[in-house]
């Protein structure tokens, strides 16, 4: 991980001096999740999901709506996790599904993500895919690991609003804006402009910033009593970014990603009942 000095260096050398301390307070520490690790894995992404005893697999729970079953995302060891980095539980297991459109490949309505925390301790066994589950919502499981690394906000078509007061637009200097992307990659240590698999940080995205949909989705969850209590927007942060990806089988909309926003403050007390996820595609 990178600390504000290093950052701050490394966006002066990328040409963005005027702006390089207000990039290096913009950092924040997240955890990329790389396959077949070699080091201590930290979960899975795919497979088959494990839950208690007598549990069913969860379908999506939007009244007056036939149940569909959900996708099973990832599962993760909270106690594999980076202590400084992880704000939430340090025990016990999470277990994350979401409901994606099987023809779009899309999840774009509150209440679609369901967030699982299982105790230390609980016993739980693998369950069987439901059969009305679509094949191409049934993942290959791929362990991980997870690396720390710090990531800044991101500049798809539009740019993260935080970056907007610091001239970053993709739509007014194309070329700058592809100059800050290389940055923010060599920040994280990512290689490829392709969407790492990631815990925390600031999601990357490709159309506009997918902060802005999360409290549209908490209030949609609200309205259909899948979720309550107020959030202010500035609280949402990112749980978890999947991209598409041939070793799992996922792919979302036109190639693009899969998101998971948690209030921060949610987190921080161990609390997942308000998660909501977002797809964006080319």
């Amino acid at each position: 991980m990178l600390g504000n000095d290093a950052v701050r260096d490394l966006a002066r050398a990328a040409g963005f001096s005027e702006i390089a301390e207000d990039l290096a307070g913009l950092g924040r520490p997240a955890l990329l999740l790389e396959p077949d690790p070699a080091s201590r894995e930290v979960g899975r992404l795919g497979g088959l999901p494990r839950l208690p005893p007598q549990a069913d697999w969860p379908h999506a729970r939007w009244p007056d709506v036939t149940p569909e079953p959900l996708t099973f995302i990832a599962e993760f060891d909270l106690a594999a996790l980076s202590a400084s980095f992880w704000p939430g539980p340090r025990t016990g297991t999470l277990s994350v599904f979401c409901h994606i459109d099987a023809d779009a490949l899309y999840a774009d309505t509150g209440g679609a993500a369901l967030v699982l925390h299982h105790p230390a301790g609980t016993r739980r066994s693998w369950l069987p895919v439901p059969d009305e589950l679509d094949e191409d919502l049934r993942y290959d499981a791929v362990p991980v690991g997870a690396r720390d690394v710090t990531t800044l906000p991101w500049v798809g078509v539009e740019p993260a609003r935080e970056l907007v007061p610091l001239g970053l637009d993709a739509m007014e200097d194309l070329p700058r804006a592809e100059r800050y992307c290389e940055l923010a990659c060599q920040v994280s240590d990512s290689s490829a402009w392709g969407t790492p698999h990631q815990l925390l940080g600031w999601p990357r995205f490709t159309q506009g910033d997918v902060s802005d949909h999360w409290p549209l989705l908490h209030d949609q969850a609200v309205a259909t009593g899948l979720s309550s209590g107020e959030v202010a927007p500035e609280d949402w942060r990112l749980l978890l970014q999947i991209g598409s990806d041939e070793r799992l089988g996922t792919t979302f909309g036109d190639g693009g990603d899969l998101f998971f926003g948690i209030p921060g403050s949610d987190l921080a007390a161990g609390r997942f009942d308000r998660v909501q996820a977002i797809t964006d595609s080319g």
